[in-house]
This record gives structure tokens, C-alpha cells and sequence, in this order.
């Protein structure tokens, strides 16, 4: 039988673990697991291009993190904030991954979201790609919107576009910071102020704004114009202490640009083979 003095000897020449560590400790390390937070531009461009038969690299980078999460009540704990920091699917170029499914997480985060309010404050990050709202129409995914959308609090749901939903969910999200959307020459279906104005927005806590959009070289050059009123107009309405404002375009032209908003950066990132880049305000 071990002495009390034994088992203190054995307990200091024992290898370190993972849950041996404090938590402050913990929460550094896995801070660390989702590298590519706040970098630029890895949002829109990587250097090493994903491969369309190659898993998503985003999410094997976050894979190890969410496996941590599982181990035990106070992994998940300390993860959970880590975990909730953003919502970034197809992050850089890893939407190019076939083997990534889309349908049904945009739903299944506003859900979440709707009914958890913790977990929303902890979300201070949030990218939407096009591929994220090509599913909500699905018949598959109509009792999916439903839920979501009564948890989030809106009675007529039977018509709710990608946009509207996006909407709702910015609403969500008390300390969300950096929103930034991708999008073609159509909008995703218009961020809609009816919902901000239904579910009593005010003020957004957004300070930057990042829209990134890509016209194929196949549109008409009359289709080509970006009008960042239809495209995010009112989110800008609500957002009275945006500091940046980040437009990446391609062969495109800027339109009706707000006099309004105190700082704004305009970045053309194009390659030669979209031709030239024109831009204004």
C-alpha cells in the first residue's frame, strides 16, 4: 500500500497533461488552434490553393479544437469561448473543398444561436459565403427554418431568403465586431431592414465591415456595377461606430458610395486576368 508521501513523490515525477495545466494556460494553447483568426488577407486568398477532391483545410485546422471540446466537461468549457469566437465557414479559399457539405449549417447556427444567448455573446466574428444560403430554400430544410426562425422569435417564416436570415441572426449577435460577406454580382437577397425594424435593432455593434464580391467574366459589363446601398445598406444603417469598411472587388465599379461613414478603406484585390479594376468614393 502506497504512503501519502509515496503517492506526492509519484505525483511530481509524473509526465505533464493536458488537463493537468490551469486553466489560463489551456486557454492559450487553444487559442492557438485556430491560427488563422484576424489574419489578412488569408480571408480571401491562401497561398497554398485548396484542392477541390482535398477536404476543407479550415475545418481539419479546427478539427483538433473541437475534438478537445468532447473530452471532458472542463475542456469543453474552456474551448467553448474559442469555439464561439466566429463563425467562418469556407474561410479563405477552403469553400472550394466538394467534399465540405454547406446544407443546413446557416439554420443550425441560427438555431443555436436563438437559443442560447451565451453563446451569442461570445461570437464576435462572422463570414457568409453564397454557398451557406444556397440550401435554405430546400423542401429538407423547411422544418429546419421553422425552428430557427421561431426560436429567433419571427412568426412568418414560410419566405424567409437567405439574406433575411443572415439579418436575423446579425441581430443575434450583441458583440459581434467584424462581419464580412462574399458574394457574386447579385445580392444574397438583400440584408434586410425589415427584420432589424420587426425585431427592434437600433444600433449594431459591427466596427468592420468586409464585402467581397466577384463578377465572372461572362456578365455583361452593365451587370458589373456593385451598389453597396442594395448590397449591405442596412446593416450600414445601423452601424454607428464602423471604423473600417473593406471592398474587395473585381472587375467592378463602386456605386452610390456613402458620404456618411467616417473611415472607409477601399482595397481592389484582382488578379490580371479580371481586367481593370475601377473604383470610387
Amino acid at each position: 500500500m502506497r504512503t501519502r508521501s509515496q503517492a506526492k513523490r509519484e505525483a511530481r515525477t509524473a509526465p505533464a497533461t493536458l488537463t493537468g495545466l490551469p486553466n489560463e494556460t489551456l486557454e492559450l494553447i487553444f487559442s492557438t488552434f485556430l491560427t488563422h483568426q484576424s489574419i489578412a488577407p488569408d480571408a480571401y486568398f491562401r497561398g497554398t490553393q485548396q484542392q477541390s477532391d482535398e477536404r476543407s483545410w479550415h475545418s481539419i485546422q479546427c478539427h483538433t479544437l473541437f475534438s478537445l471540446s468532447l473530452v471532458s466537461k472542463r475542456l469543453h468549457d474552456i474551448a467553448q469561448p474559442v469555439v464561439y469566437n466566429e463563425f467562418v465557414l469556407g474561410y479563405g479559399d477552403s469553400w472550394k473543398s466538394t467534399l465540405y457539405t454547406w446544407n443546413g449549417r446557416l439554420i443550425s447556427f441560427l438555431y443555436t444561436i436563438a437559443r442560447r444567448p451565451d453563446l451569442a455573446a461570445m461570437v464576435k466574428r462572422m463570414s457568409i459565403h453564397p454557398h451557406l444560403l444556397k440550401s435554405v430554400d430546400d423542401k429538407e430544410n423547411e422544418n429546419g427554418v421553422r425552428q430557427a426562425a421561431r426560436a429567433a422569435g419571427i412568426k412568418k417564416w414560410q419566405q424567409l431568403s437567405g439574406g433575411e436570415l443572415v439579418t436575423i441572426l446579425i441581430t443575434k449577435l450583441p458583440n459581434l465586431k467584424h462581419f464580412s460577406l462574399q458574394t457574386v454580382t447579385e445580392s444574397v437577397g438583400g440584408l434586410s431592414s425589415s427584420y432589424l425594424r420587426a425585431l427592434g435593432t437600433s444600433v449594431l455593434p459591427l466596427t468592420t465591415i468586409d464585402i467581397n464580391t466577384y463578377a465572372p467574366s461572362n456578365v455583361p459589363t452593365s451587370m458589373r456595377l456593385f451598389n453597396l446601398e442594395n448590397c449591405a445598406g442596412a446593416i450600414l444603417d445601423k452601424t454607428t461606430n464602423l471604423e473600417t469598411l473593406n471592398l474587395h472587388m473585381c472587375a467592378l465599379t463602386v456605386q452610390n458610395p456613402r458620404q456618411n461613414i467616417s473611415y472607409c478603406r477601399e482595397n481592389s484585390c484582382c488578379g490580371e486576368k479580371y481586367g481593370k479594376v475601377s473604383d470610387s468614393g
